[in-house]
């Protein structure tokens, strides 16, 4: 199978409307090579996507809050890293445990299951250049009102959304209002705040 290329050149350096079409021939193509380059096309695209995702998601988590840089109250723009930090002893304890929320299932629950020791329970995330603030169910129901958020994944997904629901039926308990045969898939609603 031969292709042919059609270029059209102006026929004069101003580019009047005088038009030259030049025709060749090319070599015959291969089914193989077409199918190369098909591939190849697809890979690029894919990581040409992949490249924006990250540019645009992750580097989203990167924030510029308004710090104090001093005890006079005096605002810094310095950049969040929030994946570069440490975990540091929080005295305030967790927004739920084990027994406050039954959306946890048994085989989850460390506490029910024998784990003697609560210590992990007081640890929180603590990124280097800024302070993470605490979670506030009411705030972040607010600001998701009439949205959907997706957790697509396996058991990490899963452990995400259960302690995100965990967290926020403390304002409005959740409603769930699919699942499938196999439980996989779910959807649940925060109704007051269509979310």
């Amino acid at each position: 199978m031969e292709q042919q290329l059609t270029l059209l050149l102006p026929n004069s350096p101003k580019g009047a409307n005088n038009v030259e079409i030049l025709e060749y021939a090319s070599l015959p193509s291969s089914s193989s090579s077409t199918h190369s380059h098909r591939t190849f096309v697809k890979f690029f695209v894919f990581f040409f996507l992949i490249f924006f995702a990250y540019y645009f998601i992750i580097s989203s988590f990167t924030i510029s809050p308004n710090l104090p840089d001093s005890a006079s109250g005096n605002v810094s723009s310095a950049k969040c890293d929030l994946f570069t930090g440490d975990w540091i002893p929080d005295p305030s304890g967790p927004l739920y445990t084990n027994l406050s929320c039954h959306h946890i299932q048994d085989f989850q629950n460390c506490l029910m299951n024998g784990r003697p020791d609560v210590n992990y329970l007081f640890w929180r995330w603590k990124p280097r250049d800024c302070d993470l603030p605490r979670f506030t169910p009411s705030q972040f129901l607010h600001t998701v009102k009439n949205k959907w958020l997706a957790f697509i994944g396996d058991s990490i997904a899963r452990n995400h959304v259960q302690s995100l629901i965990c967290i926020l039926s403390q304002v409005e308990e959740v409603v769930e209002i699919y699942h499938d045969k196999e439980f996989r898939s779910k959807i649940w609603r925060f109704p007051s705040h269509n979310f």
